[in-house]
């Protein structure tokens, strides 16, 4: 089964400025999702789709990254990321490359762990599923400020709240 990671990464948000650069243990986000996606062996492809120039400076560090310009329309808070997906599968589709599935990994999700996207794919695969999408349950009484404390343009963790997978 070939399987191409996506990682979108689009320039402006409304509720957080700059937050694919936002760094958690002096990480960014969108470094620490593109690492992750290097160490699974399973893609075929990772592809960082993006209308940010300095995100597409990120080709000169990570060569087996492939970097795309996203374009304006398909740059919108409200465009659906069906479109960002068609947009890079027509990219591949220029250069006669067909792929089986698309794994997206948000930047702004930094808490997933590499055996459980692994898992995941291995999920995917074994039952022959159209779709498969994680998400971790959070008590009532769980909130995202109790994990991070928000600074100038970074995320720090939360020493005294701890996230079981």
């Amino acid at each position: 089964m070939k399987l191409l990671c996506l990682i979108p990464a689009r320039k402006n948000s409304r509720r957080l400025k700059n937050k694919n650069f936002l760094k958690i243990n002096g990480e960014m986000l969108i470094e620490k999702t593109i690492k992750l996606a290097l160490k699974i062996k399973s893609f075929n492809e990772i592809i960082v789709s993006s209308d940010n120039q300095k995100i597409n400076k990120l080709k000169n560090k990570y060569k087996k990254l492939e970097i795309i310009n996203r374009p304006k329309n398909i740059s919108k808070n409200n465009t659906p990321m069906s479109d960002v997906i068609k947009h890079s599968l027509k990219f591949f589709k220029m250069q006669n490359k067909k792929f089986d599935a698309v794994i997206v990994l948000q930047p702004t999700s930094p808490l997933r762990k590499k055996i459980t996207i692994i898992k995941s794919i291995k999920k995917f695969v074994k039952y022959k599923l159209d779709y498969l999408a994680s998400i971790k349950e959070l008590k009532h009484t769980q909130f995202p400020k109790m994990v991070f404390k928000i600074t100038n343009k970074s995320l720090i963790k939360n020493m005294n709240f701890s996230v079981k997978n």
